[in-house]
């Protein structure tokens, strides 16, 4: 079996000599806006008839009540056009995490518009439906579940700052089962939401979008996110990760990756660029311990109560349910330390805490949460 696994590193590795060009620069894709970013934009082969799913999420805190609302625009085997798995859909919906409340509207699988290649400033990116599109610089909505509730938005969004959370992997087909991307980690968001009757104006409120696409889902995903720390408004974490299918043979490595932009400085802790990442997932506490190789470290210890989670359900191509528990107004602390070589002790840079933290844990294993939090269940 360690032989076995030994080649399945090998043959990955090898994969990434043929992306070295692209390697050395990787990361500026972060720079480029939505109009010029294909990852942020579709990815399903029209050609394609295997399982298949692909989803833009956003995310965001309202500055003035501290409420907190996530949308997702996705496609579900969008080849399906007759609708003939259950789990085909195109599908358009919102969380209200203060309401606990979440409004969806499913459509047919040739329900969708999307546009592959360079677009233009207001050109669509993704429409679902009539009313629900995402441009380069904004979002719309305007949803109706089977029970009659509705929930609308408009939002113009400003990027400034995103993460290739992958690295060199993001650019190498089928390596992985699910492909993350941290598109727009950190962006402001101006407009109004509708929620049920409820509105919410929003001036530049800090905001999130990330992507999500593959053939199926990791065995268990973590995911720990903020852009609003106290007195460091400026400072960015996206982190994530979990247990994917590695080649389409089996969850062989639990992999994880930290970004952090902190006074105009970009901290990369990876995977697949070998750097040492420990985890220690239990549920509603996050503890991660991040060490690169330009000898910089990253501590993130990040908790929510029960009340504070959704369960947000996912349908896989294959049919199945993934429970995702997300709470987006966690406590975070983020310790961010350096120093100038290996024999040296760590020099603590920043301590920072943010209660506006994104925190999931998602899996096939439905928790009860009130057990989950009596107990020390162990997430890993």
């Amino acid at each position: 079996m360690k032989t076995f696994i030994f080649f399945i590193l090998v043959s990955t590795l090898s994969l990434s000599r043929s992306a070295n060009a692209q390697l050395l620069k990787d990361d500026s894709i972060t720079s480029r806006s939505m109009a010029q970013d294909k990852y942020n934009q579709l990815l399903w082969n029209e050609k394609d008839r295997n399982d298949w799913y692909e989803w833009w999420y956003f995310k965001v805190v309202d500055p003035k009540t501290k409420k907190s609302f996530y949308f997702c625009y996705g496609l579900v085997n969008p080849w399906d056009h007759q609708g003939t798995r259950d789990s085909s859909r195109v599908f358009v919906n919102a969380g209200n995490f203060s309401g606990r409340k979440i409004v969806e509207e499913r459509f047919r699988p040739n329900n969708f518009v999307a546009k592959v290649g360079k677009l233009k400033e207001n050109e669509i990116v993704f429409k679902a439906g009539s009313s629900n599109l995402i441009t380069p610089n904004s979002f719309h909505g305007d949803i109706v579940s089977e029970t009659n509730e509705q929930v609308s938005w408009s939002i113009q969004t400003k990027k400034t700052w995103s993460f290739n959370a992958m690295g060199w992997t993001m650019f190498i087909p089928e390596i992985s089962n699910i492909y993350w991307y941290p598109a727009q980690a950190n962006m402001e968001m101006t407009g109004w939401i509708n929620f049920n009757g409820e509105r919410i104006e929003l001036d530049k409120a800090h905001g999130y979008q990330d992507r999500n696409w593959g053939r199926s889902f990791p065995k268990w995903w973590a995911w720990i996110v903020s852009n609003n720390f106290k007195d460091s408004p400026t400072t960015k974490l996206a982190s994530g990760g979990g247990m994917p299918k590695i080649r389409g043979i089996g969850e062989i490595f639990e992999g994880f990756t930290v970004g952090v932009s902190h006074l105009g400085r970009d901290y990369k802790f990876r995977f697949p660029d070998g750097d040492k990442i420990k985890l220690d997932i239990h549920f509603g506490k996050w503890h991660v311990d991040a060490i690169n190789k330009k000898n910089q470290r990253i501590i993130i210890d990040a908790y929510a109560p029960k009340e504070k989670f959704m369960l947000l359900p996912f349908t896989t191509p294959q049919g199945d349910n993934y429970k995702d528990y997300e709470a987006l107004n966690g406590v975070a602390r983020l310790r961010i330390y350096e120093r100038e070589n290996f024999f040296l002790p760590w020099k603590l840079i920043a301590d920072l805490e943010t209660e506006e933290a994104g925190i999931e844990y998602g899996s096939f294993n439905e928790l009860a949460l009130q057990e989950a939090f009596t107990q020390s269940v162990h997430l890993q």
